[in-house]
Protein backbone atom coordinates (compact mmCIF):
# COMPACT_ATOMS: atom_id res chain seq x y z
CA UNK A 1 0.00 0.00 0.00
CA UNK A 2 2.75 2.44 0.87
CA UNK A 3 4.42 1.62 -2.42
CA UNK A 4 1.39 2.99 -4.29
CA UNK A 5 1.25 6.16 -2.21
CA UNK A 6 4.82 6.97 -3.12
CA UNK A 7 4.14 6.19 -6.77
CA UNK A 8 1.03 8.41 -6.89
CA UNK A 9 2.58 11.46 -5.21
CA UNK A 10 5.17 12.20 -7.94
CA UNK A 11 2.47 11.74 -10.58
CA UNK A 12 0.24 14.27 -8.79
CA UNK A 13 3.12 16.73 -8.64
CA UNK A 14 3.86 16.17 -12.31
CA UNK A 15 0.21 16.80 -13.27
CA UNK A 16 0.16 19.96 -11.15
CA UNK A 17 3.38 21.28 -12.66
CA UNK A 18 2.28 20.51 -16.20
CA UNK A 19 -1.12 22.13 -15.60
CA UNK A 20 0.54 25.17 -14.06
CA UNK A 21 2.75 25.54 -17.12
CA UNK A 22 -0.27 25.25 -19.39
CA UNK A 23 -2.23 28.06 -17.75
CA UNK A 24 0.52 30.43 -16.66
CA UNK A 25 1.47 31.83 -20.05
CA UNK A 26 -1.33 32.72 -22.41
CA UNK A 27 0.71 32.86 -25.64
CA UNK A 28 1.16 29.16 -26.25
CA UNK A 29 2.73 27.77 -29.41
CA UNK A 30 3.59 24.42 -30.89
CA UNK A 31 7.16 23.18 -30.89
CA UNK A 32 10.24 24.20 -28.94
CA UNK A 33 11.26 27.73 -28.01
CA UNK A 34 12.61 29.64 -30.97
CA UNK A 35 16.38 29.85 -31.33
CA UNK A 36 16.38 32.67 -33.92
CA UNK A 37 15.40 35.58 -31.66
CA UNK A 38 18.00 38.33 -31.28
CA UNK A 39 18.55 39.45 -27.71
CA UNK A 40 20.35 42.39 -26.17
CA UNK A 41 23.60 41.31 -24.40
CA UNK A 42 23.23 41.22 -20.62
CA UNK A 43 26.69 42.65 -19.91
CA UNK A 44 25.61 46.18 -18.85
CA UNK A 45 23.03 45.95 -16.07
CA UNK A 46 23.81 49.51 -15.00
CA UNK A 47 21.81 50.64 -18.05
CA UNK A 48 18.66 49.59 -16.20
CA UNK A 49 19.27 51.76 -13.14
CA UNK A 50 16.20 53.87 -12.43
CA UNK A 51 12.44 53.42 -12.31
CA UNK A 52 10.40 51.48 -14.86
CA UNK A 53 6.65 51.01 -15.15
CA UNK A 54 5.03 47.91 -16.57
CA UNK A 55 2.94 49.25 -19.44
CA UNK A 56 1.80 46.05 -21.18
CA UNK A 57 2.36 42.32 -21.31
CA UNK A 58 1.10 39.08 -22.70
CA UNK A 59 -1.92 38.03 -20.71
CA UNK A 60 -0.91 36.13 -17.56
CA UNK A 61 -3.67 34.81 -15.34
CA UNK A 62 -1.78 35.17 -12.06
CA UNK A 63 -1.05 38.88 -12.73
CA UNK A 64 -4.56 39.96 -13.72
CA UNK A 65 -5.66 41.06 -10.27
CA UNK A 66 -3.02 43.75 -9.80
CA UNK A 67 -2.14 47.20 -11.12
CA UNK A 68 0.51 49.90 -10.77
CA UNK A 69 3.50 47.65 -11.40
CA UNK A 70 6.72 49.53 -10.87
CA UNK A 71 10.32 48.27 -10.80
CA UNK A 72 13.35 50.16 -9.51
CA UNK A 73 16.89 49.08 -10.27
CA UNK A 74 19.76 50.44 -8.19
CA UNK A 75 23.46 49.79 -7.76
CA UNK A 76 24.47 49.61 -4.11
CA UNK A 77 27.79 50.49 -2.48
CA UNK A 78 29.03 46.90 -2.90
CA UNK A 79 28.45 47.09 -6.67
CA UNK A 80 25.43 44.75 -6.36
CA UNK A 81 22.47 45.42 -8.61
CA UNK A 82 19.32 45.60 -6.50
CA UNK A 83 15.69 45.43 -7.64
CA UNK A 84 12.42 46.52 -6.01
CA UNK A 85 9.09 45.37 -7.49
CA UNK A 86 5.90 47.06 -6.39
CA UNK A 87 2.26 46.37 -7.26
CA UNK A 88 -1.22 47.07 -5.87
CA UNK A 89 -3.86 44.37 -5.52
CA UNK A 90 -7.19 45.16 -7.17
CA UNK A 91 -8.91 42.93 -4.61
CA UNK A 92 -7.99 44.81 -1.43
CA UNK A 93 -6.01 47.87 -2.57
CA UNK A 94 -2.93 46.78 -0.63
CA UNK A 95 0.54 47.22 -2.05
CA UNK A 96 3.15 44.48 -2.26
CA UNK A 97 6.87 45.15 -2.34
CA UNK A 98 9.50 42.54 -3.24
CA UNK A 99 13.22 43.25 -3.08
CA UNK A 100 16.10 41.26 -4.49
CA UNK A 101 19.14 41.22 -6.73
CA UNK A 102 19.75 40.89 -10.45
CA UNK A 103 22.75 39.16 -11.97
CA UNK A 104 23.72 38.19 -15.52
CA UNK A 105 24.20 34.54 -16.46
CA UNK A 106 26.69 33.09 -18.93
CA UNK A 107 23.90 32.19 -21.37
CA UNK A 108 22.63 35.81 -21.64
CA UNK A 109 19.81 35.49 -19.11
CA UNK A 110 19.19 38.01 -16.39
CA UNK A 111 18.47 36.28 -13.08
CA UNK A 112 16.21 37.99 -10.55
CA UNK A 113 16.49 36.52 -7.06
CA UNK A 114 14.11 37.92 -4.48
CA UNK A 115 15.11 38.18 -0.82
CA UNK A 116 11.98 36.34 0.31
CA UNK A 117 12.84 32.62 0.12
CA UNK A 118 9.18 31.86 -0.70
CA UNK A 119 9.23 34.09 -3.80
CA UNK A 120 9.89 32.70 -7.26
CA UNK A 121 13.14 33.54 -9.01
CA UNK A 122 12.91 34.78 -12.58
CA UNK A 123 15.13 34.11 -15.57
CA UNK A 124 14.54 36.26 -18.61
CA UNK A 125 16.22 37.87 -21.59
CA UNK A 126 16.11 41.41 -22.90
CA UNK A 127 14.56 41.60 -26.33
CA UNK A 128 14.85 45.36 -26.82
CA UNK A 129 16.34 48.12 -24.71
CA UNK A 130 16.22 51.85 -25.41
CA UNK A 131 15.81 55.09 -23.48
CA UNK A 132 12.00 54.93 -23.44
CA UNK A 133 11.20 51.24 -23.02
CA UNK A 134 12.52 47.74 -22.44
CA UNK A 135 10.97 44.50 -23.66
CA UNK A 136 11.55 41.52 -21.39
CA UNK A 137 11.10 38.05 -22.88
CA UNK A 138 10.86 34.55 -21.51
CA UNK A 139 10.06 31.25 -23.20
CA UNK A 140 9.33 28.04 -21.31
CA UNK A 141 8.96 24.67 -22.91
CA UNK A 142 6.11 22.64 -21.41
CA UNK A 143 7.33 19.28 -20.09
CA UNK A 144 6.12 16.18 -21.91
CA UNK A 145 4.45 18.17 -24.68
CA UNK A 146 5.56 19.68 -27.95
CA UNK A 147 4.50 23.15 -26.90
CA UNK A 148 5.98 26.24 -25.28
CA UNK A 149 4.74 29.36 -23.52
CA UNK A 150 6.00 32.83 -24.41
CA UNK A 151 5.96 35.72 -21.97
CA UNK A 152 6.55 39.37 -22.82
CA UNK A 153 6.55 42.35 -20.47
CA UNK A 154 7.00 45.91 -21.70
CA UNK A 155 8.34 48.42 -19.18
CA UNK A 156 8.46 52.14 -19.93
CA UNK A 157 10.34 55.02 -18.32
CA UNK A 158 7.15 57.00 -17.72
CA UNK A 159 3.94 55.72 -16.22
CA UNK A 160 1.77 56.58 -19.22
CA UNK A 161 3.92 56.85 -22.37
CA UNK A 162 2.70 58.58 -25.49
CA UNK A 163 1.60 56.75 -28.61
CA UNK A 164 5.00 57.00 -30.29
CA UNK A 165 6.56 54.82 -27.55
CA UNK A 166 3.78 52.25 -27.90
CA UNK A 167 4.22 52.23 -31.68
CA UNK A 168 7.97 51.71 -31.24
CA UNK A 169 7.65 48.66 -29.01
CA UNK A 170 4.97 47.14 -31.22
CA UNK A 171 7.33 47.60 -34.15
CA UNK A 172 10.14 45.90 -32.19
CA UNK A 173 7.92 42.88 -31.54
CA UNK A 174 6.93 42.76 -35.20
CA UNK A 175 10.61 42.84 -36.20
CA UNK A 176 11.17 39.67 -34.17
CA UNK A 177 7.96 38.09 -35.51
CA UNK A 178 6.48 37.90 -32.02
CA UNK A 179 2.84 38.34 -31.11
CA UNK A 180 1.63 41.88 -30.45
CA UNK A 181 -1.40 40.60 -28.51
CA UNK A 182 -0.59 42.69 -25.45
CA UNK A 183 -2.84 43.79 -22.64
CA UNK A 184 -2.33 47.16 -21.00
CA UNK A 185 -1.43 47.21 -17.32
CA UNK A 186 -3.41 49.80 -15.38
CA UNK A 187 -1.36 52.59 -13.88
CA UNK A 188 -4.46 54.33 -12.50
CA UNK A 189 -5.33 54.93 -8.84
CA UNK A 190 -1.78 54.27 -7.71
CA UNK A 191 -1.75 56.68 -4.76
CA UNK A 192 1.68 57.93 -3.67
CA UNK A 193 3.65 54.89 -4.76
CA UNK A 194 6.10 57.19 -6.54
CA UNK A 195 7.05 58.75 -3.23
Amino acid sequence: MLKYKFAIAPLSILIFLTTSCLVAGQIQRDGCCRRDINFVPNDDLSAFVGSWYMHSRYRIVIDENARCYKTEYTLDSNNVHRVKNFQISNADGCGTLKTGTITPSDDNYIIVKFDDPQAHHYYYKILTFCDDFVIIYLCREIPFTRKHNEFVWVHTKVRNPDQSVQDAYISALNDQQLSTELELVSQDDCGNYDA
